[in-house]
């Protein structure tokens, strides 16, 4: 084990890890820290209020380790926990890893190579391994490795967390645990992120990074494990509709801050982002900004029968949504796995009943560009025509529909 007074005081990165309730992953995402290859390394671990024994986890190696520091607070949720643990730092550059995650022994060292080499603001490690309960998957967005500088951050990284023409494709991932950045960018640029933000809080974070940013490095690095099959969130979530009304309307002024009106084409990713999230967590908040259409699908009029395509995220959103408005009819809704999430009165049936129902439009529910493109051709090769079909509009998406009400959010 290295004592903290061996350490390079110059070389030295610091990793935070917010803690809440994750007792049984936390041991192997300490592990793969101290285990790994590059030794210069300071951990920080956040225990959020923990009450399930993670705490005394923490405490064990931190007797075992000099490296690592522990901080207990009362629970305050993920946001707050990065803050206290970023303000903690002493390394030259700040990482994060969630203590569900887990990463592989190189990935240190692989990012001190290029973070004290470079001497960057900012490294994106592009990539990274989704954990499921029956396999992993392998993400790695579709970025150029190698150095980007000012303009160049703004016109090439910046514009490609969505794609202004095509709503969304995920080329650029936002979250904490792809970037390593210098300290004392992260630790101001942090404390201007509003503390209430449960959801959103690591693209606003990392958005208010690159636009401050000066350079960042991209490198190919996909050797953080992130695990999907966990159902409990580091932060007492709440699922009352007006808290989380209160969440996107926290985000959306935080995002209004960060970048003003005035850089059209950056205000714009961010109305389209902020789109996203609210797709994915309200959809009933687009039906408040009167309109003849269901936004954003724009050749969808009120009155229409309709099929919704998609039993992910977004498809379940519009369903629980277009449930309760009387402007729309849902005759079905489909996807090829029937076997995920429900709305009263609705359940998923199988692709192959719209040939036997009668509709106006299938709408798909997809935000991701390419799968929907394929999901239409598949059902114009089923002979649908393509005046039925109807996907996102990038055209008609503003933040006009984005009409969070102000009034009684304290």
């Amino acid at each position: 084990m290295i004592e903290v007074n061996e350490m390079k005081q110059d070389r030295i990165i610091s990793i935070v890890v917010p803690v809440y309730n994750i007792y049984e992953y936390l041991e192997k995402c300490i592990k793969s820290l101290i285990e790994q290859t590059y030794k210069n390394i300071q951990i920080i671990l956040v225990d959020d209020g923990s009450n399930d024994g993670s705490s005394e986890i923490c405490d064990k190696y931190a007797k075992i380790d000099a490296r690592i520091t522990v901080i207990h607070q009362n629970n305050a949720g993920a946001l707050c926990a990065r803050k206290i643990g970023t303000k903690m730092a002493i390394g030259r550059y700040v990482l994060y890893v969630d203590g569900d995650d887990w990463i592989e022994k190189d990935r240190i060292e692989k990012f001190a190579h290029v973070g004290f080499e470079q001497d960057v603001d900012m490294v994106y490690m592009n990539g990274m391994i989704r954990e499921y309960t029956n396999g992993s998957e392998l993400c790695l967005p579709d970025i150029k490795e190698g150095l980007y500088i000012e303009n160049q951050i703004k016109e090439e990284i910046i514009k490609k967390i969505v794609d202004l023409k095509n709503f969304y494709i995920e080329n650029f991932r936002c979250g904490f645990c792809s970037f390593g950045i210098k300290k004392e960018l992260i630790q101001k640029q942090i404390e201007m992120i509003d503390n209430r933000l449960v959801q959103g809080e690591d693209v606003a974070s990392m958005c208010a990074c690159l636009i401050a940013a000066k350079s960042v490095y991209v490198i190919h690095e996909s050797g953080y494990h992130y695990i999907q099959y966990r159902k409990t969130s580091i932060t007492h979530r709440d699922s009352n509709l007006s808290n989380i009304e209160k969440e996107l309307y926290y985000l959306w002024n935080n995002f209004k801050f960060i970048i003003s009106k005035e850089e059209k084409d950056i205000y714009q990713v961010f109305t389209f982002l902020m789109n996203t999230i609210v797709a994915l967590t309200n959809y009933s908040i687009f039906f408040r900004q009167e309109c003849d259409y269901l936004y954003p699908y724009s050749n969808v009029k009120k009155g229409s029968d309709i099929v919704v395509y998609g039993a992910g995220k977004l498809g379940y959103r519009i369903v629980e949504a277009l449930a309760k408005n009387k402007d729309y009819n849902i005759v079905a809704w489909v996807d090829q796995n029937t076997n995920r999430f429900t709305v009263e009165n609705y359940s998923v049936e199988n692709v192959n009943v719209i040939q036997d129902i009668k509709y106006d439009f299938i709408i798909i529910a997809i935000l991701n560009y390419n799968v929907a493109k394929t999901i239409k051709q598949t059902l114009l090769d089923k002979g649908i025509k393509e005046r039925k079909i109807a996907c996102m509009d990038a055209k008609v998406i503003s933040d006009k529909f984005l009409c969070m009400n102000d009034k009684n959010i304290e």
